[in-house]
């Protein structure tokens, strides 16, 4: 057992136990919270209110409440911080030895290193500060600012000559189907005498590089994003979708949709910042990128969208058992 001391923050392997003193429960939860690792978290205590209260404020993937290291094969967690990436168990987990390969070739410079870096990074920042208001918003909320920019497709679509009409009635269409859609991901508990809930965040702020079409991955990443309380940096290769997306970003909330055009070390300069969560592109790039653990590919499938713009977090819990 350690009073506090080096130990709080680290992945120590061996059984160890470290102890802080606190005031209240709120400084309880910073405590807990101000820590490098997000795997799983315990809460000890009979009253209902007080352990969904900070199972909730917790930022790791499992929650157990009056028990500890309760885990299912069927159930799926997504470790948080430097706990690790990706998916563990559940069908989630399974697709995570699928293995996606795509091919890119880049000719030529869409923008300068040193504009294009000071661009980013300024999105970077932008995006970090907005993320912090935008997850509180309830979705509706968030919604409502997606049927603002539905109007303003139609109200502008003179000004957007380079895009097809099929591609403007797209952003409408896969809007409505990602509202009207409900996904239950919900389970019932595998392990007898506990209780299981499943509740999804955001992961934070997110970048996205694109191709030089709008395409229906494109258009799916960005409103599923968007709409689970996600910022989002899209690195555009596409001269004239540049205008559109601008057009998109300036109908939603500063720093929530950020379009930097791209340029050759944007993955490089987007992994290497600690702000980031998730990049997505459709691509294998270079290979000394991939310890930054940070790739996701890009996709279609609604489910699997929204598998990999949000987080969730298992709350295991036997009060009253």
């Amino acid at each position: 057992m350690f009073i506090g001391g080096k130990v709080f923050d680290k992945s120590t392997i061996v059984p160890c136990i470290s102890v802080l003193a606190f005031r209240n429960v709120n400084e309880a939860i910073a405590l807990a919270n101000n820590n490098v690792q997000g795997l799983s978290a315990s809460v000890w205590t009979e009253n209902v209110g007080l352990a969904n209260y900070m199972a909730q404020k917790l930022e790791v993937s499992n929650v157990w409440i009056n028990s500890f290291g309760i885990y299912s094969v069927d159930v799926a967690f997504t470790p948080k911080k430097l706990s690790g990436k990706g998916y563990f168990g559940g069908i989630q987990g399974f697709q995570e030895f699928l293995f996606k390969k795509n091919i890119k070739t880049f000719i030529g410079e869409k923008n300068s290193m040193q504009d294009g870096e000071k661009i980013l990074i300024n999105a970077i920042t932008s995006a970090k500060k907005a993320y912090s208001s935008w997850s509180i918003l309830p979705k509706s909320k968030r919604n409502q600012h997606f049927d603002v920019i539905n109007q303003y497709i139609d109200n502008n679509r003179s000004q957007f000559e380079s895009v097809r009409d099929e591609w403007l009635n797209q952003w409408k269409t896969f809007y409505r189907q990602y509202i009207d859609s409900h996904y239950d991901f919900s389970i019932t508990s595998p392990v007898q005498g506990y209780t299981l809930n499943i509740s999804y965040s955001g992961r934070g702020v997110l970048v996205a590089e694109t191709s030089n079409n709008i395409e229906d991955h494109n258009i799916k990443l960005i409103i599923a994003s968007i709409l689970e309380g996600n910022s989002l940096i899209l690195l555009n290769q596409s001269e004239q979708l540049q205008k559109f997306y601008v057009g998109l970003s300036k109908e939603l909330p500063h720093g929530i949709f950020n379009v930097v055009p791209y340029f050759k070390e944007a993955s490089r300069i987007a992994l290497q910042s600690p702000e980031v969560e998730t990049y997505f592109n459709e691509y294998v790039i270079d290979e000394d990128l991939h310890e930054y653990n940070k790739f996701e590919t890009v996709t279609t499938i609604w489910k699997d969208i929204f598998n990999k713009v949000t987080y969730l977090k298992n709350i295991w819990c036997n009060i009253g058992k």
